[in-house]
């Protein structure tokens, strides 16, 4: 499992990431809101580059106190 975090600046919505990928749904994104929040999985987000995800508009309000995280999940089949 590879993963890349964030912290995106005030209203960030788009996001790189440095790995590659077989598919898109080999792909999970977790938020986790405030510096005391749990990360949460979401399925807000779409894939609008190589490397490049896009969260969706439940997620326009993201602050520097929250964290993104984007992680390859590859089956082992």
């Amino acid at each position: 499992m590879i993963s890349d975090s964030y912290t995106p600046s005030a209203n960030q919505t788009v996001f790189t990431f440095t790995f590659p990928y077989i598919t898109a749904p080999n792909l999970k994104v977790e938020i986790k809101i405030g510096p005391n929040g749990t990360l949460t999985q979401t399925t807000d987000w779409t894939l609008t580059g190589v490397q490049e995800i896009t969260l969706g508009a439940s997620h326009a309000a993201l602050t520097p106190d929250d964290t993104v995280v984007i992680t390859r999940i590859t089956p082992i089949d």
